[in-house]
């Protein structure tokens, strides 16, 4: 007799912060999250103000400014997904806490939610303000009334029509 259905609740194809493909990681760094916690998926860029302090070469945050997304140098990569870190079963978006070296995904192609609805082939744009939405950090299609900018050298490879869903963003901020 052939199995037809299972009788458990199987994970989700994908999550924030989860590499797409791992031929397609080509590099990876890391930084010090210290002002705050930050949620897997979203893009990390360089926190200027934290650097230096107790010997902190490389820290990270969410954007802020416009700037934090299109100055060259500043977008630092997607905060990737750690599945060996333990969570707040309390917290809904899986975060990297405070003081905690957080990995990021420079090049490569890597699973994000989307605010909105994308399609292959599209520019990837990045919230740097609440707007519709609250999640600095977030990718989505379009500037939300400026609160988000265009992230250089990244686009969508996969569509998505549900706000919330997931779709693949391939970055080259190398």
């Amino acid at each position: 007799m052939a199995q037809t259905s299972y009788a458990i609740n199987l994970p989700a194809v994908a999550y924030p912060g989860q590499p797409f493909d791992i031929a397609a990681v080509k590099d990876m760094t890391s930084a010090l999250a210290v002002a705050a916690a930050i949620p897997y998926g979203v893009l990390g860029v360089r926190d200027g103000s934290n650097i230096g302090q107790g010997g902190v070469e490389i820290a990270v945050k969410v954007p802020a400014a416009s700037t934090d997304i299109t100055v060259l140098g500043s977008a630092l990569g997607v905060v990737v997904a750690d599945q060996a870190r333990s969570q707040d079963p309390n917290v809904a978006l899986p975060t990297y806490p405070i003081n905690s070296a957080v990995s990021l995904g420079r090049v490569g192609r890597f699973w994000v939610s989307v605010e909105e609805a994308v399609t292959a082939g599209q520019q990837a744009y990045v919230r740097y303000a609440t707007g519709s939405f609250a999640q600095k950090g977030a990718f989505r299609a379009s500037a939300d009334t400026s609160t988000a900018a265009a992230l250089p050298n990244a686009y969508y490879v996969t569509s998505q029509a549900t706000p919330g869903g997931y779709a693949v963003v391939e970055l080259a901020l190398n």
